[in-house]
């Protein structure tokens, strides 16, 4: 389900209701849920964003990164200044965990996006969320030198980090 522009005033609006004190309003929105930067979700995410930024609020994104090619130009200190980048591990078990479905090779597509982001010069802070359970562990540590092996790890708004995720398996 995808939010029209009356259901973004509305919400809008009901924000303001529920906290009409400015000061004690939050100044970041979080886009999540699903995946919030699909491409064809472009025309919507725009006006929210900018409709936000009208209203004073930056933005955040929880995203998998995979369509972030269609986002750049909201990508910016006063739009989107920060993105959570989830990847699953390595390129191997990233592509075997997080299968796109028409791209074999997800992982390849985000670590370009991730590129054409430094590559523009584009001030936002990114975030790569390390899903790590039992079966890829190991695997955070080369993820982590493959990132400063391609010059990521230089870039002062890049960070890596891992989340611990739990099914129903002690991990070792």
């Amino acid at each position: 389900i995808v939010f029209t522009k009356l259901q973004a005033d509305q919400t809008f609006n009901a924000m303001m209701k529920i906290e009409p004190r400015k000061q004690l309003q939050n100044s970041v929105i979080t886009l999540y849920g699903g995946e919030p930067l699909l491409k064809e979700n472009k025309e919507i995410v725009t006006y929210i964003v900018q409709e936000g930024k009208k209203r004073g609020y930056k933005f955040h994104a929880i995203t998998n990164g995979y369509d972030l090619d269609s986002y750049m130009d909201l990508l910016a200190p006063d739009l989107i200044s920060q993105l959570q980048i989830t990847i699953d591990g390595t390129k191997e078990k990233h592509n075997h965990k997080r299968k796109h479905f028409n791209d074999p090779n997800s992982f390849d597509k985000i670590i370009s996006n991730i590129e054409f982001i430094f590559q523009k010069g584009l001030n936002v802070d990114i975030h790569i969320r390390v899903n790590v359970d039992n079966h890829n562990l190991d695997d955070f540590k080369t993820l982590y030198s493959y990132f400063n092996q391609i010059g990521f790890l230089t870039h002062k708004n890049f960070k890596i980090y891992s989340a611990l995720i739990h099914d129903n398996e002690e991990v070792k």
